[in-house]
């Protein structure tokens, strides 16, 4: 079963980082997620083992599975753009990858490209589709909809990612709705914050954003410059809206390392 086999793999990585919190007489200066959870026992503030499991399963699977899907999306939107959006991704990409270890903030903020390529692709491909249902708990109104005690609300995120109010040709991948020097640009969706909101919006939107676009880039860019990504001849992906807007059938791309 999967999920025994996901929840055993957890649970192994939290007894691992319990033995070498317990070895080691002075506490890591910079403390990761883990570990800071593990810390919290014997205080007022201790969590269970169960609270730090679950704890570790949100983080794991909202911080690393959504980023991977994204990327495997903007790798197919790669593979299929023209020749003049993909020398414009790989100039920034290039950039990033050599940089290594020295690369900066203000180098990742400047690639203008692939960051409106990557936003591009969680308008189309958003891993969050929609928020998790809540329950009515007394009968009330919100505008022009009337709810109910016991009905469960919900916000179908990517509708408006598709809406023609907001994105022109909206079925069609184009990376220039994000740069404001594009003819194509999208005014609307840029300033309003809660038109594309691939990350939520409002006091509990995502809290690793930012994050999961940094590292994002950096990944990105160094599969772009290590590797050639092409799609089979005649292959067209197909889409199913499940826990994520994800391919319908196997993602298929050939893929050639690059002669550095």
């Amino acid at each position: 079963d999967k999920t025994k086999r996901f929840m055993k793999f957890c649970k192994e990585i939290i007894n691992k980082k319990k033995v070498q919190l317990e070895s080691k007489a002075t506490p890591s200066a910079n403390p990761d997620f883990v570990t800071l959870l593990l810390q919290t026992k014997g205080t007022e503030d201790e969590y269970t083992d169960d609270e730090i499991l679950h704890e570790f399963i949100t983080f794991f699977f909202a911080g690393m599975d959504t980023t991977g899907h994204m990327l495997t999306m903007a790798t197919y939107f790669f593979a299929k753009s023209s020749e003049d959006v993909q020398r414009a991704v790989m100039k920034e990409a290039d950039e990033i990858a050599k940089a290594g270890i020295n690369v900066t903030n203000e180098m990742l903020s400047k690639a203008e490209v692939i960051h409106a390529f990557m936003k591009e692709t969680l308008r189309i491909a958003t891993p969050a589709t929609m928020l998790f249902g809540r329950k009515v708990l007394v009968d009330h109104s919100i505008e022009e909809f009337s709810l109910k005690k016991g009905d469960v609300v919900n916000t179908l995120i990517i509708s408006r990612n598709f809406n023609p109010k907001y994105f022109k040709d909206p079925y069609e991948f184009n990376m220039n709705r994000w740069i404001s020097a594009s003819p194509d640009y999208a005014e609307a969706a840029n300033k309003d914050p809660f038109i594309f909101t691939p990350f939520s919006a409002g006091p509990r939107n995502c809290i690793g954003q930012h994050l999961a676009m940094l590292e994002g880039k950096i990944i990105w860019s160094i599969f772009l410059s290590n590797y050639k990504f092409s799609l089979p001849p005649g292959y067209e992906m197909h889409y199913k809206l499940g826990m994520l807007y994800e391919p319908r059938e196997t993602l298929c791309l050939d893929i050639e390392k690059k002669k550095l």
